[in-house]
């Protein structure tokens, strides 16, 4: 497996989007796959993934390989940004981090006419 995971702030020294690639890493190695950290279209791209990890609901889908959103902030942040909730809608499927994110993800698909999976389970 070859996971692209995106760091939305590449320029950032500490973020827990930083900490978490980390990690990403070192589990994927455990596991014998390959996790290519990327920032642009063209990382993406040359990376060659099976599937690309978006760790900001900032950052939209940006190529036609299957983009999965990690959403563990509360929709608080984010339902009343109308870029945020774009970037949101372009991916694939999403990872939520609690019940109010899939409660929000829910409604947000269904107001959209848009099928995406959503994990019944918290990501964190």
């Amino acid at each position: 497996m070859r996971i692209a995971v995106q760091n939305s702030w590449p320029n950032l020294e500490y973020s827990a989007e930083r900490e978490f690639i980390a990690r990403l890493k070192l589990a994927c190695l455990n596991l014998d796959w390959t996790c290519i950290e990327v920032v642009t279209s063209d990382d993406i791209l040359n990376a060659k993934a099976d599937c690309v990890l978006v760790t900001h609901e900032y950052s939209p889908k940006l190529t036609e390989i299957p983009t999965i959103g990690l959403l563990w902030s509360p929709p608080d942040f984010y339902q009343e940004d109308p870029l945020r909730i774009r970037a949101i809608l372009s991916y694939d499927g999403y990872l939520a981090g609690s019940n109010s994110v899939r409660d929000y993800l829910e409604d947000l698909l269904f107001s959209t006419r848009k099928n995406s999976p959503v994990s019944d389970w918290d990501f964190l």
